[in-house]
């Protein structure tokens, strides 16, 4: 089985240190979902559709770090009340 491997330079998440093998998956469920990276994805589902971070996270089969990673990097993190 041949391993998938992100170009070097690409990043999905700036700032962040995953390992290849996740970005090579995350991109590719992104991908089947219709979304080119993971902002145009969060900013759909997370800020436009309300959806919870949990949906998020079984949605594209990942931890919660993840996605809340992203979700504060991109400034739309909602306040519980």
């Amino acid at each position: 089985m041949q391993s998938r491997r992100i170009p070097r330079g690409h990043n999905l998440l700036p700032g962040t240190r995953h390992h290849g093998w996740v970005r090579v998956k995350l991109s590719g469920r992104l991908a089947e979902l219709g979304f080119g990276d993971l902002d145009s994805y969060l900013l759909d589902r997370y800020r436009d559709k309300g959806w919870r971070v949990l949906d998020l996270q079984a949605e594209l089969g990942c931890g919660r770090g993840l996605v809340r990673t992203a979700v504060l990097r991109l400034g739309i993190m909602r306040r519980h009340r």
